[in-house]
């Protein structure tokens, strides 16, 4: 059985399906191997724009590493090396051109948190909960969010979070930031294909341009209005615009 599976769930965009449902989708290194694969397989399509993150059966987005295997790491640099493939996983994600988006239904805890926050947008049922147990565990997260948690929602609230292991609900989420979206367990599909249908409709080089320009912590101002000289003399500028003018909705074609 494939762990990570893909869908078409839009005109450019495609569904990555965790898909360890008996396991909660916990992250082991087969899985985080496929679903960077899979990833990367998508990356190469210029036609694919949106990719979207989801866990299979209905229970969890995922619980985190899969901690079977965490168990048997031997030394601590053999966990510091654990740790640095599960980041540069997720790094890959962040800094992808295309715009992604996790849809959580369910327990999005430990690394399945991390994974969620790596990506760009987040939307998740109003019955799921969030958390980072690491803590009480004796470990912290590993997989980048000591560093991406406090980003999104702010150092006070996301120090608390990590040092109290509590979870937090999909509705404290959306009010944190942590989430863009809450949305009732009966909505999540067709919530998935409104927020698809929206990007399926914008220019995929400007967008991948701003989600450039807000993630990285080394762009700046100059590096802004380079990238808006850039998309100017694109063919998708062209087709806005006019599209503009004549009261139309653009038709882009990513070039």
């Amino acid at each position: 059985m494939a762990l990570v599976e893909t869908e078409p769930v839009g005109l450019h965009a495609m569904r990555i399906w965790l898909n360890r449902p008996r396991a909660l989708n916990a992250l082991n290194a087969e899985l985080m191997t496929e679903l960077y694969q899979a990833f990367m397989h998508l990356e190469a399509d210029p036609n694919i724009w949106t990719v979207v993150f989801q866990g299979r059966g209905g229970k969890a987005f995922s619980v985190g590493a899969d901690l079977r295997s965490v168990a048997q790491i031997g030394d601590g640099q053999e966990a510091q090396t654990f740790s640095a493939k599960g980041q540069a996983i997720f790094h890959a994600f962040s800094q992808s051109r295309l715009v992604t988006m996790a849809a959580i239904d369910g327990y999005a805890l430990g690394g399945g948190l991390e994974l969620a926050l790596a990506l760009d947008l987040r939307l998740a049922t109003v019955s799921s909960s969030m958390g980072f147990p690491e803590v009480g565990l004796g470990l912290i997260p590993g997989f980048g969010g000591t560093q991406r948690l406090p980003q999104v929602m702010g150092r006070t609230r996301a120090l608390w979070m990590m040092l109290s292991a509590e979870r937090v609900t999909a509705q404290e989420a959306e009010r944190w930031g942590l989430v863009n979206w809450a949305v009732a367990d009966e909505v999540l599909e067709s919530a998935i294909q409104e927020k698809v249908k929206v990007l399926d409709q914008k220019a995929p080089k400007a967008m991948a341009m701003v989600k450039a320009l807000a993630v990285s912590e080394h762009r700046s101002f100059t590096e802004e209005s380079k990238g808006f000289g850039e998309l100017m003399e694109t063919n998708d500028a062209k087709l806005g615009m006019e599209a503009f003018f004549r009261r139309e909705l653009p038709h882009f074609d990513g070039h």
